[in-house]
């Protein structure tokens, strides 16, 4: 299994600049890895100083934050009755002269965050689900969902030693 390290050095650009924390949940590292490939696909030669600014997890789902030069969008999230509503300003709402690379990273980063919804923040098994236990929101398969429901701590944790963490 690849570590977030590993990742950040594939692609190091992704990880310098500003951030507030970077922290990929173990299960949800493989998705994470991919989108890192197709976002570096889509900006190809021309990086247009993309990086992450914060990756955690919230109300049970990852949330990937990033900015560009030119670009950086305002994220607002909020939990209702039938679960957690997101907003992003899209780059397509403004008059940036890459909003078409620009758009199609917001997509990717969309329908990322959309399918840690699905995904065992712990193994990264599908199919998972949403459980709400002592006040937090994990998305769990079905056997670290009956563990956490149990009481019983979650094994292996979601969350990487601080010597696999990112730098």
């Amino acid at each position: 299994m690849t570590t977030p390290r590993a990742v950040s050095l594939r692609f190091p650009y992704m990880f310098e600049g500003r951030n507030i924390g970077l922290s990929i949940a173990r299960g949800w590292l493989p998705l994470f890895e991919t989108l890192c490939e197709q976002i570096d696909t889509v900006l190809g030669a021309d990086k247009l100083g993309f990086h992450w600014v914060q990756c955690k997890e919230k109300f049970g789902s990852a949330r990937f934050y990033w900015e560009t030069e030119q670009h950086a969008p305002i994220w607002v999230d909020a939990i209702q009755a039938d679960g957690v509503l997101s907003l992003v300003t899209a780059p397509h709402e403004t008059k940036h002269p890459d909003s078409v690379k620009l758009g199609k990273i917001h997509q990717l980063v969309s329908t990322a965050q959309g399918q840690t919804q699905k995904i065992c923040i712990v193994c990264g098994i599908g199919p998972a689900k949403s459980t709400l236990q002592k006040g937090y929101y994990l998305v769990l398969c079905e056997d670290h969902a009956d563990a956490w429901q149990r009481g019983r701590a979650l094994r292996p944790s979601p969350w990487f030693d601080p010597s696999d963490d990112l730098p």
